[in-house]
């Protein structure tokens, strides 16, 4: 003889187990734009710093020119600090 016994743990009537669903899509819609919202600030900040300090980086949109102009100017930086090495 087999005796199956339960607790009611799946929540089959009242209620008390059930997820009520709106409030989990509206937990995860939350979080999904305060991640959202951290990437905007994280950009932003990183566009200031940019800016501030002068710093060029070339664009995924930039020309050949643009990109030709920008390796030129870290492979002038190059050789002139190979030079003043060179002295010491």
């Amino acid at each position: 003889m087999v005796v199956v016994m339960g607790c009611n743990g799946g929540g089959v009537s009242g209620g008390e187990g059930k997820v009520d669903l709106a409030k989990k899509n509206s937990f995860l819609e939350s979080l999904v734009a305060i991640g959202e919202e951290f990437q905007e600030i994280f950009v932003g900040f990183g566009n200031m710093i940019e800016d501030a300090f002068g710093f060029t980086v070339v664009k995924s949109n930039d020309k050949k020119s643009k990109v030709g102009e920008h390796f030129k100017a870290i492979g002038d930086g190059l050789k002139t600090t190979k030079d003043k090495l060179k002295i010491y």
